[in-house]
């Protein structure tokens, strides 16, 4: 019996190594809580900020991925078998970015509510 690549490969981690989402290290915790609560909410924007940029970027190279193997796919005649879950995985994308954008919509309902006068 063989040992799967990954299994082998220190460079490939399990799924272990993957941080909960739910789980918010105390240091950010405190980063986001510190200081005055506006100070606390634009801290809090910033790193929503980040999540979105680093879930789009990810979503992008997926997308960019499925993508180029639909082309190939279509170019080899691999048929149903092997185009049927790219098309999965492109409804997968769209309902991702779809998320990823009412994410960034209120994002920035939060930003124009800070910037209004009292």
């Amino acid at each position: 019996m063989s040992v799967p690549p990954e299994a082998s490969d220190p460079a490939v981690s399990s799924s272990d190594d993957v941080p909960d989402p739910d789980d918010v290290s105390s240091k950010e915790a405190q980063a986001v809580g510190a200081g005055s609560p506006a100070e606390g909410d634009a801290r809090l924007r910033e790193r929503l900020s980040e999540v979105y940029h680093d879930l789009n970027n990810s979503l992008a190279v997926i997308s960019g991925n499925a993508q180029l193997l639909a082309e190939l796919a279509r170019a080899e005649d691999l048929g149903p078998a092997f185009t049927d879950p790219l098309e999965d995985v492109e409804a997968a994308r769209s309902d991702i970015s779809d998320a990823l954008e009412r994410l960034d919509r209120l994002r920035a309902k939060t930003d124009r509510q800070e910037s209004r006068p009292p």
